[in-house]
C-alpha cells in the first residue's frame, strides 16, 4: 500500500505529479516504509484537474509531511489498513462494490499505456510514410 506514505515533496504541484517510490507497512504498531517490492511499483502519477484542485486545497492547511498523516501518532503515516477501511466505508456509503487501491490502478495504466503503444506506433507510420 504507497498511499499512506506519500509525503508532500513526492508531489509536483507544477508537473502535476505524484511520485510513487516507496511503500508503508507495518509491524506491530509501527507504520514501516520501505522500497516499493518491484521496479514496477516505482512511477509517476499525473494527476487530473480536480484531483490537483483538491490536493492544492489540503496541502494549504496540512500541517504534516505526510498527505495521509496518523490522527494518532505524531509525525507518522496513516495506517495502511486505516486507510483500506476509509474507502470501505466510503464505497459502502455510496453503495459501490468493494475494491482496493490497487484495482484502481490497473483500468488507468491499462488506459495510458495503451494510449502510449498507439501514439508510438502513429508517429512510426508517420516516420515510415
Amino acid at each position: 500500500m504507497g498511499a499512506s506514505c506519500h509525503q508532500w515533496d513526492d508531489l509536483n504541484l507544477e508537473t502535476v505529479e505524484l511520485r510513487t517510490n516507496k511503500r508503508a507497512g507495518t509491524s506491530g504498531p509501527l507504520v514501516v516504509i520501505c522500497e516499493p517490492k518491484t521496479k514496477a511499483a516505482v512511477h509517476n502519477l499525473i494527476l487530473s484537474p480536480p484531483a490537483l484542485k483538491v490536493m492544492r486545497k489540503y496541502k494549504s492547511e496540512a500541517d504534516s509531511r505526510w498527505v495521509f498523516p496518523s490522527p494518532r501518532k505524531e509525525d507518522s503515516p496513516m495506517r495502511p489498513s486505516s486507510i483500506h477501511l476509509r474507502l470501505h466505508r466510503i464505497l459502502d456509503h455510496a453503495g459501490c462494490n468493494r475494491v482496493r487501491f490497487h484495482d484502481l490502478w490497473h483500468p488507468y495504466i491499462k488506459h495510458t499505456t495503451k494510449n502510449i503503444i498507439l501514439k508510438s506506433r502513429k508517429s512510426k507510420l508517420l516516420i515510415m510514410i
